[in-house]
């Protein structure tokens, strides 16, 4: 598979500043995941976000032995079949299956598809760039889009029982998935800006960030109070 030189030049550059500094960038990722207390204060202050975020990366890591964590209830705030409910809710999303395809990670997994003379450069930068990648870059922005879902699905179950009903429809779900897509800049292909698909993003590769942010001042998508 043939990449462009500015594909391939992304994809070092990715790599060299988000990439190689994981402790950095769990925190800078991570750390977006405050903008929800803006718009969802009581869900993010009073620690039912932190508990949401808790159930779902327990049931990652536990997988169906996840009602032998001690003091589950007291964590999470749920039991082991509700926490495992909310982690299929979750993964059936896509959210978790797109976080590699961030906008400022794409070119970074696109590059070295050849074999031969490129065979070592792949072994090491799968043994190296993509383990830190995964333990910073891809951590970080799992709790941020994950939190993002979370706090819009929250929303959506209180408008939802106060018609008295206990579970989304398969439309407020699709709605939750794009609102939390939005507050989170849409980093991915449908939210790609212009100059990051040709030659100018060797300067403006990631420009798209803070220019987002600024964006987010105008988002129609948002009311003017989320604003």
């Amino acid at each position: 598979e043939v990449e462009s030189p500015s594909g391939f030049a992304r994809g070092r550059a990715f790599e060299a500043y988000l990439a190689l500094n994981p402790l950095r960038q769990i925190i800078v990722q991570s750390h977006q995941a405050t903008l929800l207390t803006a718009n969802f204060f009581k869900y993010v202050t009073k620690q039912k976000l932190a508990k949401d975020v808790a159930a779902i990366h327990l049931v990652m890591l536990m997988g169906d032995k996840i009602g032998e964590v001690k003091n589950l209830k007291k964590l999470t705030g749920m039991s082991a079949d509700e926490a495992k409910k909310l982690h299929k809710d979750y993964m059936d999303t896509g959210l978790e299956a797109g976080i590699s395809r961030n906008n400022l990670i794409e070119e970074g997994l696109d590059g070295f598809h050849g074999t031969g003379r490129f065979k070592t450069a792949k072994a090491v930068k799968k043994a190296v760039v993509d383990t830190s990648r995964k333990a910073g870059f891809d951590a970080g922005e799992r709790i941020n889009i994950m939190s993002s879902w979370l706090a819009h699905r929250n929303r959506a179950l209180e408008k939802a029982k106060v018609e008295g009903r206990t579970n989304l429809t398969l439309r407020e779900k699709d709605q939750v998935l794009g609102e939390a897509r939005n507050y989170t800049f849409n980093m991915n292909s449908a939210g790609d800006m212009p100059y990051n698909k040709n030659s100018l993003s060797l300067i403006f590769q990631f420009m798209q960030v803070p220019h987002k942010a600024m964006l987010q001042m105008t988002n129609r998508a948002l009311s003017r109070e989320e604003r």
